[in-house]
């Protein structure tokens, strides 16, 4: 188990070297990960919910081209209000997915919301390929 320097077990200009020392092999590594998903289909629309922790609206980017939904975002890595890293990787992550569509989305009604590292977005159907319910009249 590592733990921080005790105060008691060392004078404050070995704490201080530590620390420059250990601020220099912090690294930033980025990786790029095909995040996780649920699709579910309604009457009236699709819901692709995309997780990508540590994203926000600001870094994530969507795409509907053709028949072709791109899903994109950036992490950044966290810091600590008031806190100078001095060990450890900050992790960054890129995330990528492309999804194949069916014809007949309303590409006008396609919103996104995103909330809590998970990214929503709904493609409502067209008109024309919602089920329809006829009424059968009598004889």
């Amino acid at each position: 188990m590592n733990s921080l320097p005790q105060a008691n077990n060392c004078c404050s200009s070995q704490v201080t070297e530590q620390t420059k020392t250990a601020s220099t092999t912090t690294q930033t590594r980025t990786a790029t990960v095909r995040p996780r998903v649920n699709i579910y289909e309604g009457e009236q629309a699709f819901v692709v919910d995309v997780e990508m922790p540590g994203v926000d609206e600001n870094n994530a980017e969507i795409v509907l081209e053709k028949n072709l939904l791109s899903v994109k975002g950036t992490s950044q890595p966290t810091t600590r209000e008031g806190f100078q890293r001095v060990y450890g990787f900050a992790h960054q992550y890129s995330y990528e997915r492309t999804f194949q569509v069916p014809e007949g989305i309303d590409r006008d009604g396609l919103t996104a919301t995103m909330k809590n590292g998970v990214l929503t977005v709904t493609l409502p159907k067209a008109a024309k390929v919602q089920p329809q319910k006829v009424a059968i009249k009598a004889g």
